[in-house]
């Protein structure tokens, strides 16, 4: 749970579901970005009322022996359990494959000074958690298995970062992140990069409730957060003439007949004479907030923080260049080398704990993880006209539901107790979103009881920012049985279909909020209403 201070989540965006689903305007609907726990009273508890409030860990829960194993509804099959011990070792169906190809011909970056004293020095064990610039994007020639710092820390060094995702995807995963149950992966140094997701209130509670998890899971490892800067969108300039913000990549296309590449002479050329004219270049507001926010998660785990090296000035981030891929954003190798660099000094200063503990997940929260946007292996069986795997990127996968028919998903919470459904999907921004306002309705398969559901929700896939990525959103709690999770895009004239790409269930007390799941009143809104007849 953060601590006081920390700022309430930003407002609702201005976009109506009565505009998108062109309702009479006597309708009253509500915002397309009023939260899920907005509408608890309505949703008679199925969903949170606050994302500071936890459900304490149900004793149940482990007198199930199927609580070790997540029965999912395969593919064209029928029901079978899905586990680490898989009859395919190499399709394990884990959420996020850790990428540990063990390579020892090669050294260790460091190695604590104590270890190195020993007779038989055990390498220091590193996992690193992130977004894409730990993920390693951002470089034509980069080697993730070589390049990116976890690699350069240590050859086996699992790199847990997932590309275009916040710190939510660790929150609600951490436990299929590193192995599933009964795994023993042990890490010694844990490294976190998340700095550029601390200003919206959701990622901040979702990295507490993470950083909460990780130490209950590995209390003695030492944990190191790192924090980045960027150029493309924190150096900018305020523009009378735009009455906003102008952020430098959009100064460099706009001033003048030429957009040079960053990294080259022309561009250092043109933004030199932007100072000698007077341009006021300036970093964004937020660059403190971010450093702020950090500082109190890592001090609430007692973490060590390490820094890209920085301009005290935002004019003079020239000299910085070196650490940045082309599009002025994500690392270069250079970057990459200097992170590991200053992780490597904490770790030789601080040194490792020598006989580390694990601690239990009965302790740090289970949870059962799936996601194919990387494999495009999705164990779960789904059903619909024109629903079907898409490559819609070079490897990148989803499962497409198309307007209006959409289609099912099928699976199963095989505990005994009741656990939360979350939903991973594509968002895209700025607006408007070329992904469809979609309608999300559980049903729960009970032949003795008979069909019951779950009031729909529908989720909004659209961003303010310049952004393409993944993020989860909770569909609400479901009880111990199988389901289909009914998927239906209600927003016409979109040019894509709805993408989802993981399905996840994990123990209500590591929830958090996701502002993107909506309720809509059927009673209040009339086509709505006849879209659900």
């Amino acid at each position: 749970v953060p601590p006081p201070g920390v700022a309430p989540r930003r407002g609702p965006k201005e976009k109506y579901v009565n505009s998108v689903l062109r309702t009479p305007k006597s309708a009253i609907c509500p915002s397309r970005t009023e939260s899920a726990s907005a509408g608890q009273d309505r949703r008679q508890g199925r969903l949170m009322t606050s994302r500071h409030v936890r459900t304490p860990i149900m004793a149940p829960l482990l007198l199930t022996v199927s609580v070790v194993i997540i029965l999912f509804m395969r593919h064209g099959d029928s029901l079978k359990f899905w586990s680490r011990a898989a009859e395919n070792p190499s399709n394990t169906h884990r959420a996020l494959r850790l990428q540990r190809d063990v390579t020892k011909e090669k050294e260790s970056l460091v190695e604590s000074k104590e270890r190195r004293a020993q007779e038989n020095p055990k390498e220091i064990s590193y996992a690193a958690f992130g977004t894409s610039n730990t993920w390693g994007a951002g470089v034509k020639d980069l080697d993730r298995e070589t390049d990116v710092y976890p690699k350069l820390l240590s050859p086996n060094a699992a790199n847990l970062s997932v590309r275009a995702s916040g710190p939510g995807t660790p929150a609600m995963c951490l436990m299929s992140m590193s192995g599933g149950f009964g795994s023993d992966a042990l890490y010694d140094v844990i490294i976190i990069e998340y700095h550029n997701r601390m200003l919206d209130e959701v990622d901040i509670v979702a990295l507490y409730i993470f950083v909460d998890r990780l130490k209950k899971r590995f209390p003695d490892a030492l944990v190191v957060f790192v924090r980045t800067w960027y150029i493309v969108g924190m150096i900018g300039y305020a523009d009378p003439a735009y009455g906003s913000w102008v952020d430098i990549k959009q100064w460099n296309r706009i001033a003048g007949a030429d957009t040079p590449p960053f990294h080259s002479d022309q561009f250092a050329k043109k933004f030199i004479r932007s100072v000698e004219d007077g341009f006021q270049w300036m970093w964004r507001n937020s660059l403190l907030r971010r450093d702020e926010n950090l500082s109190q998660i890592a001090s609430s785990v007692g973490a060590e923080i390490i820094s890209l090296p920085r301009p005290e000035n935002a004019v003079d981030f020239l000299s910085y260049l070196q650490y940045f891929a082309p599009d002025a954003h994500h690392l270069s190798i250079e970057g990459h080398k200097e992170i590991a660099r200053r992780v490597a000094k904490i770790v030789d200063r601080v040194g490792i704990h020598q006989n580390p503990r694990l601690g239990s997940w009965d302790d740090a929260g289970y949870d059962f993880c799936l996601n194919w946007r990387r494999t495009g292996e999705c164990p779960l069986k789904f059903q619909g006209a024109g629903v079907e795997i898409e490559n819609w990127r070079p490897k990148n996968y989803a499962l497409s539901f198309p307007f209006p028919t959409g289609g099912e998903i099928f699976f199963a919470n095989p505990t005994n107790v009741p656990l939360d459904l979350y939903v991973d999907f594509m968002a895209y921004g700025p607006l408007p979103s070329y992904y469809p306002l979609t309608e999300i309705t559980v049903e729960y398969l009970n032949t003795e009881k008979g069909i019951m559901q779950l009031k729909p929700v529908y989720i909004d896939p659209g961003e303010y920012w310049e952004v393409h990525c993944t993020k989860p959103a909770l569909i609400g709690t479901v009880p111990p049985g199988e389901y289909a999770l009914h998927i239906r895009p209600v927003e016409p004239g979109k040019e894509y279909p709805f993408r989802v790409v993981g399905v996840n269930l994990a123990e209500p007390r590591i929830r958090f909020d996701t502002p993107e799941v909506h309720l809509v009143e059927p009673a209040e809104c009339a086509d709505v209403q006849q879209m659900q007849d």
